[in-house]
């Protein structure tokens, strides 16, 4: 996780997304998978928590963080509030939400096994696209190839039935979603409970995904 995916990998992982958000694609109501939560639901919740916790931001996630990406995290709360609203617009279809790459096992050739599916959610598909973007790859991974896995993503939707849902609004459901997880990574990373930064790799990872996170919201920062 703290290296990135390589292309191929990326690649795999979207055309494996691609697949069962079609399958489950506007079919929110469906027997499978109507008694889910719904993804956001809670958006009032974090975006105060997040308002909350934020003066703290710079005190301990200051020396990760650019200027610029730090005047955008002066404004996440009224950011992301806006986020939630325009994600919850979207089509709704089975998301996995929590689809990092600690619950993906890669094997050349193949699609990828991806597991723990406890968080699974009727939400908008770029939540697990846009993580895979802005946290599974590094920073200049995701600039070098953003543009064609969107249009992959899309493509790959396409082939499988969805339609309405090209390159372009994708990109644009990214750049709410990529709000989305800064605020998270804020609310994390400067909430009181610290208990899990006794674990080694902890610190680690949180610098890594709040420099990916970061990055690309205050890119795409409208």
């Amino acid at each position: 996780m703290l290296v990135g995916a390589t292309l191929e990998e990326t690649e795999s992982m979207t055309d494996a997304m691609a697949s069962f958000h079609a399958a489950f694609w506007d079919r929110a109501d469906d027997a499978a998978i109507a008694a889910l939560r719904v993804w956001g639901a809670d958006a009032e919740r974090h975006v105060a928590r997040t308002r909350e916790l934020l003066p703290r931001f710079p005190r301990r996630l200051g020396g990760t963080t650019s200027a610029p990406e730090l005047a955008v995290a002066a404004e996440l709360p009224e950011r992301v509030a806006h986020a939630y609203a325009s994600l919850a617009r979207e089509t709704p279809t089975l998301v996995h939400s929590d689809l990092h790459l600690d619950n993906v096992l890669f094997e050349p050739g193949v699609l990828p096994v991806i597991l723990d599916w406890t968080d699974i959610a009727r939400g908008p598909a770029v939540v697990d696209f846009a993580r895979l973007l802005v946290e599974g790859i590094t920073p200049d991974a995701r600039r070098a190839n953003q543009h064609a896995l969107c249009v992959r993503y899309a493509n790959a939707l396409a082939a499988r039935g969805v339609a309405g849902y090209g390159a372009d609004r994708v990109r644009r459901d990214i750049a709410h979603v990529a709000m989305v997880s800064f605020a998270a990574m804020a609310r994390w990373a400067t909430g009181p409970d610290r208990t899990a930064f006794d674990v080694p790799r902890v610190p680690a990872i949180v610098e890594y995904v709040t420099r990916g996170v970061a990055s690309a919201a205050t890119e795409w920062a409208s």
